[in-house]
């Protein structure tokens, strides 16, 4: 029947902020065969991703991080917690021109923090992926990207980003839900929306591409 359940602020009112994920703990390597994907006699990047994808975050409740490079080979691995996964710099200095994929592993994982941005911008990654429950979120730099533009560009949007975030919470919070969980769900749904809505209106601006594959599984 319609009207039952409980509003979110019952539930009590939970913020979501663009600059989760910025710290990092411990490096912790992890093993990567298997998930290299063959396609004929050789490897192919989207199907490894694929793989990456299938095997290793499907269902995993913490975050986890791969490179693979542009023949489709996973060159490393790491393991992280809950909400952010730690690598080691003078490995990543050697990413330039390669992928990296990792995992968001809340029930609506949402796409890339500014930590993300602002490490597919330092290291130069050729394409960055953010794997969530509701599919994989993906940019890339084109020939003309300007990453220090869209760096700059994001962190003078992010007070303003991070305003329209608690105001579309505070919407939420004033609808009825039938649990706690549905509440959460579509307080984290709504809010990361406007981050990316943000995203898919600018950074194309500063010459990356930025699209979203919903999962269809």
């Amino acid at each position: 029947m319609g009207g039952r359940g409980q509003s979110g602020s019952s539930f009590g009112s939970v913020a979501i902020s663009l600059l989760s994920g910025e710290s990092m703990g411990d490096v912790s390597p992890i093993i990567t065969a298997g998930l290299m994907e063959l396609r004929g006699s050789s490897a192919d990047p989207e199907s490894t991703l694929q793989n990456i994808d299938r095997v290793r975050f499907n269902k995993l409740k913490h975050e986890q991080l791969f490179v693979v490079d542009n023949d489709g080979f996973v060159l490393k691995g790491y393991d992280g917690e809950k909400h952010s996964v730690a690598f080691d710099v003078e490995s990543a200095l050697q990413w330039r021109g390669l992928t990296v994929t990792h995992r968001h592993p809340s029930e609506y994982g949402g796409t890339f923090s500014m930590a993300d941005v602002v490490n597919t911008v330092k290291y130069g990654f050729s394409r960055h992926e953010a794997s969530a429950n509701e599919g994989r979120y993906v940019m890339r730099p084109t020939k003309s990207a300007n990453g220090a533009g869209l760096v700059e560009a994001l962190q003078k949007a992010t007070p303003g980003i991070e305003r329209q975030m608690s105001k579309v919470g505070k919407e939420i919070e004033a609808k009825k839900f039938p649990s706690k969980k549905a509440y959460l769900i579509a307080n984290r749904k709504a809010q990361l929306e406007v981050v990316h809505t943000w995203y898919k209106l600018n950074m194309p601006k500063y010459g990356y591409e930025y699209e979203f594959k919903e999962r269809t599984e």
